[in-house]
């Protein structure tokens, strides 16, 4: 059974406008506040924190900035949302501020006469609580005014961390960590920031790389460097996967579970004897081609060992193209490879204009059904942004020519791995919020503003809709692709592993799951220990990104719309989810390369 007709149903398309310059001018601060309102903002704030033992904030005036417009926006369009008339969000209206921040929180209010009151509204909120009493260390306060609208009187917060940012006095604020382990690795004591004695943390806050949070109380002084010894490792060869000697003779079978000859007979071709359109080269036998691909790759059976070698060394890391999956029915072929290497020069290679015609005659000539049909068309799939691929360019990199008579290229316009950090933090940051009116439809607005803001839904959404347009042209299209982005093992795996989940209902058995994610996963040479990064704080590198859990999260929609079409549910995605993160196996803390030069486990070809 095929899902690709009606995908259709949750794609949708978002405009984005800029709010009207006239903005300020609409019936705004006619009711007279007291002036120094932020500065008894500021002291309330300061008040609370004080009390849970944190450090004061100060006022930053783009922070300032970025509130006042906000509550602006809300009164002279009468709203209470963190998503602006304009569809702007919170991080975007700082960073328009020209704030560099590394750590953003927001509250909005909208009814309440004075900071007195809405400082008791946010107080009595967990998650506006949360981000008073958060690890931010400056402040911008606003408050806005509109007599014909419904609330009348509309609050904003911005609260802002920053490396390079100054107060407005003039001094930068050290922030007082709530005992995250992941930050505060072996800190035990904190100053009080006010030139105060040690202040010794009562409770201790731990947040997972799952999303999990655990808030620990008791003798939070001693617990903590027994989680600092423990919580972080050098080598991944320190964790429990490499440092257990308990696994079984079963357990080790779990890696020649995928058979690459097997799989593709499945889907009608023979890659043995010669008769086919395809072929296995060994090229890559001793990872010297490419460290990251596996050594074993089908290849169209037109292109001789040579052309191979020519065409990986014109892609990125030497990631050629090779063949992930072809339709047992009409012959069209999926491909996966990384950027051509065509830099400021748009450097032409006659090995991968070849290798690509090669590939569009492999899909004309691999089944019955077309016999001497004419070379066909193939798409490839760019999943970056345009401008993302034309700024490559610069570095040494690039995209294909828009000139090939053989081959049509498309920008799929999906994050890249800084995008999904920074969402995936903002979805940690949701944490236990609650509006702070008591009408339920409000409630769910502002919920429902607050998860849009993170972007994580808009990003699953942009990935889906190239995993479904890759499985149209296969399905529907009969038309090879190509995909591609940057590297070819982040987006790349994305979209490939869910067109196959689309487009053959053996993908979507337990088995078929286990075997897309060894293949375009494992041995395709997705960065996990980069990625997931093992035993490393979060704030360790910009390498880390959920590309993987973003990937089962995709995978979870999928079985939430079609739950029928799929032998498993969610528990098993869980299951993996809690895998990708335990440090108890192998299959995620290293890539497939490493794997088998490291030899503590059993690696197939």
């Amino acid at each position: 059974m095929r899902l690709t007709s009606t995908l259709t149903l949750f794609i949708i398309t978002i405009s984005i406008s800029r709010v009207d310059a006239t903005l300020r001018t609409r019936k705004l601060q006619t009711y007279a506040q007291t002036s120094d309102y932020v500065g008894l903002m500021l002291d309330r704030v300061n008040e609370e924190r004080a009390a849970q033992g944190l450090t004061a904030l100060c006022l930053n005036s783009k922070l300032q900035e970025a509130a006042q417009s906000h509550s602006d926006d809300q009164a002279a369009n009468d709203f209470m949302s963190h998503t602006g008339s304009d569809d702007s969000t919170m991080s975007e209206r700082v960073s328009n501020a020209d704030y560099d921040w590394n750590g953003v929180a927001e509250n909005v209010a909208a009814g309440q006469v004075d900071v007195s009151e809405v400082m008791d509204s946010w107080m009595n909120s967990e998650g506006h609580r949360h981000n008073i009493l958060g690890d931010y260390t400056m402040l911008g306060a606003a408050y806005a005014y509109n007599g014909d609208g419904r609330y009348r009187h509309y609050w904003t917060q911005d609260f802002g961390k920053s490396d390079t940012e100054q107060c407005d006095d003039g001094m930068a604020r050290l922030s007082y960590p709530q005992a995250t382990a992941a930050a505060s690795r072996s800190l035990n004591a904190y100053s009080n920031g006010n030139g105060g004695g040690l202040l010794t943390p009562t409770r201790l806050v731990i947040k997972f790389k799952d999303l999990r949070s655990w808030t620990l109380g008791g003798d939070v002084a001693r617990l903590l460097p027994a989680l600092n010894r423990y919580a972080y490792v050098d080598s991944p060869l320190s964790l429990f996967a490499f440092t257990s000697m308990g696994a079984t003779q079963e357990d080790l079978q779990g890696h020649a579970l995928y058979d690459l000859y097997e799989d593709f007979a499945r889907m009608g071709v023979a890659l043995r004897g010669g008769s086919s359109a395809y072929r296995v080269t060994e090229l890559n036998a001793a990872f010297a081609m490419c460290p990251t691909y596996p050594r074993q790759l089908v290849v169209p059976a037109a292109a001789s060992d040579s052309e191979v070698s020519a065409v990986a060394s014109f892609r990125s890391k030497g990631r050629l193209p090779i063949c992930s999956y072809v339709h047992a029915r009409n012959g069209a072929a999926l491909w996966r490879c990384a950027q051509p290497k065509r830099g400021i020069l748009h450097t032409q290679s006659p090995s991968d204009e070849q290798y690509l015609l090669h590939i569009a005659r492999a899909a004309s000539g691999s089944t019955s059904l077309y016999p001497g049909s004419p070379t066909r068309k193939i798409w490839i799939a760019d999943c970056r942004p345009e401008l993302n691929a034309r700024v490559n360019n610069l570095t040494g990199g690039g995209t294909e020519s828009g000139n090939l008579a053989h081959a049509r290229v498309t920008f799929l316009n999906i994050g890249n791995i800084h995008a999904m950090r920074e969402s995936i933090e903002a979805v940690r940051a949701l944490g236990g919020f609650m509006a702070t009116t008591n009408n339920t439809e409000s409630m769910d607005l502002a919920w429902g503003s607050r998860v849009e803001d993170t972007r994580w839904l808009s990003h699953v959404r942009r990935v889906l809709s190239g995993a479904l347009q890759v499985a149209r042209a296969l399905e529907a299209q009969a038309t090879t692709v190509v995909v591609h982005c940057s590297d070819g093992w982040d987006r790349t795996a994305q979209l490939c592993g869910l067109a196959q989940l689309l487009v053959d209902s053996h993908y979507r058995t337990r088995r078929g799951l286990i075997e897309v994610i060894e293949k375009e996963w494992i041995r395709a040479g997705h960065k996990f220990q980069e990625r997931v990064a093992p035993g490393k704080a979060e704030d360790d590198d910009d390498q880390q990104a959920p590309i993987f859990l973003q990937f089962l999260d995709c995978v979870w929609q999928l079985t939430r719309i079609f739950p029928t079409y799929f032998e498993f549910n969610e528990r098993m995605l869980e299951t993996i989810a809690d895998a990708l993160f335990s440090g108890r196996y192998g299959t995620f803390l290293v890539t497939h390369t490493q794997c088998c030069l490291i030899r503590k486990l059993s690696c197939a070809k």
